[in-house]
C-alpha cells in the first residue's frame, strides 16, 4: 500500500506537468514598454499572453514592441497532433479595433483582438484554401 506522501507527491507533479506549457519560446525576450504616447488600448498588447488554440494546443503571443502601426510579435504553438512545437517572429500590422494581423505567406490571415477589460485577447487563423478559422483565447501573464 502506498503511503500518503507518496501519493501527495504524484498528485502534485501530475498537476504540475499538467500545468506546464508545451509551447517553446527563445532563451530570451526583448519586450520593449510601449512609448508613451501609445494608445492605452494598443500599449495593452505589450507583453506575454498564453492560452490554447482550439482549447487543445498550447499557445503564447509575445508582444516584444509596438507602436501605432506595427507590433513585432512571437507566436508560439505547442505540441499536438499534426504540429510540432515551434515558434516564429513576426512583424504585425496594428489595426482598429484595435487588433494585430498579418497574411502568412500561404494567404493565410492571422489577427490578434483585445477585449475592452484589457485582460484577454482573442486570436483567429482563417484559412484562405478552406476558409475554415481556427480560434484562441489568450491571458496576460503576470509578471513575477
Amino acid at each position: 500500500m502506498m503511503n500518503i506522501r507518496r501519493m501527495l507527491l504524484i498528485i502534485l507533479f501530475g498537476l504540475l506537468a499538467a500545468c506546464a506549457s508545451t509551447a517553446p519560446l527563445p532563451a530570451t525576450l526583448n519586450i520593449v514598454p510601449p512609448e508613451s504616447d501609445i494608445p492605452p488600448v494598443i500599449a495593452a498588447f505589450s507583453g506575454i499572453w498564453e492560452g490554447q488554440w482550439m482549447g487543445f494546443q498550447d499557445a503564447i503571443l509575445v508582444v516584444e514592441k509596438i507602436d501605432k502601426n506595427k507590433a513585432v510579435v512571437i507566436l508560439s504553438y505547442g505540441l499536438a497532433e499534426g504540429f510540432e512545437p515551434r515558434y516564429f517572429y513576426k512583424t504585425a500590422e496594428v489595426t482598429t479595433g484595435p487588433a494585430i494581423k498579418w497574411v502568412n505567406p500561404n494567404g493565410d490571415e492571422v489577427i490578434f483582438k483585445i477585449d475592452k477589460k484589457l485582460n484577454k485577447i482573442y486570436g483567429s487563423v482563417t484559412e484562405k484554401r478552406t476558409g475554415a478559422i481556427g480560434k484562441l483565447l489568450l491571458y496576460k501573464r503576470i509578471p513575477k
